[in-house]
């Protein structure tokens, strides 16, 4: 299976895709399948959806913390 770079990354987080695994400012997230992989980065970094992705969420909630 190749990467997922053929996609249109939507979310602000992303950095790089490498086989079964999408890297972004808040982690890496490893998939036990190329299907699995496409259905994730398809509902989350290739879409708005990202909004919804618990790791964007953290990200968001961090960088809006007032000290």
């Amino acid at each position: 299976m190749s990467n997922y770079s053929n996609k249109t990354w939507i979310c602000p987080y992303y950095k790089y895709d490498r086989k079964l695994s999408v890297t972004c400012e808040g982690g890496k997230v490893l998939f036990p399948s190329s299907e699995a992989g496409r259905q994730f980065t398809d509902k989350y970094c290739a879409s708005f959806g990202y909004k919804n992705c618990c790791i964007a969420q953290m990200i968001d909630a961090f960088l809006t913390k007032e000290d």
